[in-house]
This record gives structure tokens, sequence and C-alpha cells, in this order.
């Protein structure tokens, strides 16, 4: 299957994408990856608020 940006995507390709393994196991590691982030920045922000005041 050709990779598509979902905005480009018609119904019927958005939903064979999503029921597609490999994309949802991207899509899942993608927003792990980004809640991780998150975490970490917010940790890393919340630390430098500390030390400067």
């Amino acid at each position: 299957m050709e990779k598509k940006s979902p905005r480009d995507m018609t119904d019927g390709e958005a939903k064979a994408a999503l029921s597609d393994p490999h994309y949802t196991d991207n899509h899942d590691r993608f927003m792990e990856l980004r809640n991780r982030l998150v975490l970490i920045s917010g940790a890393y922000h919340a630390t430098k608020g500390i030390e400067d005041g």
C-alpha cells in the first residue's frame, strides 16, 4: 500500500490504513515517543524554573 498523508486519503483508504498493522504500529510508537517527550520537556522546564528563581 502506497504511503499517503491522512489528509489526502479517501474514507476507504483511511479505513484500510487504520486496519493495516504497519500503519497503526507506527502511530502507536509515535504517540508513545511524543508523550515521553512531553514528560521530559515538562520535567526539564520545572527543574529549570527552580534553578532560575
